[in-house]
């Protein structure tokens, strides 16, 4: 099964998406947890899980 990751970071002016892809076990972190990408610090918020066609698709909303 094919996993893909949705980042949706707000940085309070613009929304930008990054997309990460495996088939491997990825790390999915929870409410609250904070991710850093250049240099910039995300705190996850909500989550949103769907399956379909032997992938499952998160989108994990973040802001800044």
């Amino acid at each position: 099964m094919k996993t893909r990751l949705l980042y949706k970071l707000d940085d309070g002016k613009n929304t930008s998406l990054k997309t990460i892809e495996s088939d491997h076990h990825l790390f999915v972190p929870i409410e609250k947890d904070v991710l850093l990408l250049e240099g910039w610090g995300y705190v996850i918020g909500s989550r949103e899980l769907s399956y379909k066609d032997d992938l499952l698709e998160i989108t994990i909303h973040c802001y800044r």
